[in-house]
């Protein structure tokens, strides 16, 4: 049964877990993000995550290929950084990257409970045990990094699990939380809405109940430890310094968009392929022994009658400090909304359909074109 547990959280983490109007107003109007000026020529399977090195080269992790790699636009070369395994530079997941004070690059790994620590020209170098490490509740609790700030300090949050009686509990809300790693001192700075109930577990079954369209909320960290909450339930950023105390933006426009029946079915064949993928990515890594269960979704006791605005949870901060927040469109592609420091939409860019953002350099944004064999190129554009 623990192994099962095990499994399931492991493949939450490795996939990101299950995901008032303004009537007289409309959003505004969106624009097409520039031309690539560069895409490597190699595909990759995904999904993706990437960093740009001071270089101007990139270190990418590929899930599905347990590949981490760093690429060169320009000469097109590529060069293996690590390989799977349990060595003293070697991975087994890789949850996030990030670039950290000095230039270095962080990869936190989930299974082994510890940072992959590369250097500024993508090598690696140490590994570093997270606090927790060899127990599995308290790992399980602990706030999931998912940012840095320029100062170093580490931002993730946390949901309350108990495993107890043979069933898992879990709370309704997850604590968004900011750590200083040299005192390991944690502030939370608010809550965070979940909507995911609790599954049920056997040794061969993982039951899920999906939440439906809900009205998640989505954040993201600012160079100067500033974070962004932008709240899905009115669409209404609010902003948490380093010190001092929060402050809310003005609720912004965004289309007003039914639940239909086609929402639903793509909603539960959306959630089923992730579930099933991720435990195939959690078996391979070793996340457990035994036969992988077999996961059975439940439908929402009651469906949304509306879309939500927010199409996701992570906001990303572009160099010119805007915030790039994933909102529901009328057509199909993602929008971003760019909000500046006050929580005003200042700009809007549209993505094509099959392609997806995957971060900043510099002076650029880097996305993935996905074509009809559902490989990815990774593609670098101007930033707007």
């Amino acid at each position: 049964m623990r192994h099962t547990v095990h499994r399931f959280i492991a493949a939450l983490a490795l996939l990101g877990g299950i995901v008032a109007p303004l009537a007289a107003q409309q959003p505004r109007a969106a624009r097409a993000l520039a031309a690539p000026n560069a895409e490597l020529e190699e595909p990759w399977s995904g999904p993706l995550q990437l960093v740009e090195l001071r270089d101007g080269s990139i270190v990418v992790h590929d899930s599905k290929e347990k590949r981490l790699a760093v690429a060169d636009f320009r000469t097109q070369e590529q060069r293996e950084v690590s390989r799977e395994g349990s060595g003293p530079t070697e991975f087994r997941s890789v949850i996030g990257m990030w670039r950290t004070p000095g230039d270095s690059v962080q990869l936190l790994d989930l299974l082994q409970s510890r940072m992959l620590v590369l250097d500024p020209t993508g090598t690696a170098r140490r590994t570093a045990l997270l606090p927790g490490a060899g127990d599995p509740m308290a790992m399980m609790n602990r706030p999931m990094t998912r940012h840095l700030d320029a100062a170093g300090r580490w931002y993730g949050q946390a949901i309350a699990v108990s495993f107890e009686g043979g069933r898992m509990t879990m709370s309704d809300s997850a604590v968004l939380v900011r750590t200083d790693p040299k005192t390991m001192r944690a502030d939370t700075l608010t809550r965070i809405p979940t909507f995911t109930a609790a599954p049920e577990f056997s040794q061969a079954l993982i039951r899920i109940r999906v939440p439906g369209f809900p009205p998640q909320d989505a954040w993201g960290v600012y160079p100067d430890g500033r974070v962004i909450v932008v709240r899905g339930r009115n669409y209404v950023p609010e902003f948490f310094p380093v010190g001092g105390a929060s402050r809310r933006g003005a609720a912004l426009p965004y289309a007003q968009l039914p639940v239909t029946a086609a929402d639903r079915r793509m909603m539960m064949d959306s959630v089923q392929r992730t579930m099933e993928e991720g435990m195939r990515q959690a078996a391979g890594m070793g996340a457990g022994a035994g036969q992988m269960p077999r996961v059975e979704l439940l439908e929402p006791e009651t469906w949304q009658t509306q879309r939500p605005a927010i199409t996701g949870d992570q906001i990303r901060i572009d160099p010119r400090g805007r915030a790039w927040v994933p909102v529901l469109d009328r057509t199909p592609g993602q929008r971003y909304d760019l909000l500046d420091a006050e929580g005003r939409v200042v700009d809007a860019i549209k993505l094509p359909e099959r392609v997806n953002l995957l971060g900043f350099g510099a002076t650029s944004v880097y996305t993935a074109r996905v074509d009809e064999d559902d490989l990815m190129y990774i593609r670098r554009h101007p930033l707007p």
